[in-house]
């Protein structure tokens, strides 16, 4: 991939039946080259359990849910899922944002960020909230995206290592 690609040849695609499984594919990639480190098991379970293909296409059935294809020159390079009015009402909850590591740094989080922005906007939402892990970098990236941590919560996952169980939910108010 070019390094220099200018952000208009990235493409936020909403997944199909047909795309879902390379989408996975993507956002265990991507996932896996982050956050094996929080696991006693590379992230086995969680990846078996959140991040199937099966698993995804029993999650797109639901009404609330969405998942996304993040394309970059027409290559598939990250997940994105925004549940609708969950749990809070009137907010859309930025479940999974994920980017294969060649695309990081790019901007790429930012502009996706800035569509999900774009969608709570449109769609009258009041807020968007995420979970970010607190021994993660994207703590920062979410803060400097204008969001601000709301309460700190522990990952109650098996095969989780507990010192990093750790996490903040952070919200951004629409204006």
């Amino acid at each position: 991939m070019n390094n220099t690609s200018p952000l208009h040849l990235l493409e936020i695609i909403p997944c199909t039946p047909k795309t879902l499984p390379l989408i996975s594919e993507v956002g265990v990639r991507a996932y896996t080259a982050v956050y094996r480190y929080l696991w006693d098991d590379a992230g086995a379970y969680y990846l078996q359990h959140h991040f199937s293909a099966a698993v995804f296409a029993q999650e797109a059935t639901q009404a609330e849910v969405q998942f996304y294809g993040i394309y970059w020159e027409n290559t598939p390079v990250g997940l994105l899922k925004l549940n609708r009015n969950r749990p809070q009402a009137r907010s859309l909850e930025l479940e999974r944002l994920y980017l294969i590591p060649e695309v990081t740094g790019k901007g790429l989080g930012t502009a996706v960020v800035n569509y999900c922005k774009a969608v709570a906007k449109a769609e009258g939402f009041e807020a968007i909230w995420l979970k970010a892990m607190d021994s993660s970098p994207s703590v920062d990236f979410y803060l400097r995206q204008g969001f601000k941590k709301t309460n700190h919560v522990r990952i109650p996952f098996p095969h989780f290592l507990p010192q990093y169980r750790g996490a903040w939910e952070m919200c951004w108010q629409v204006a």
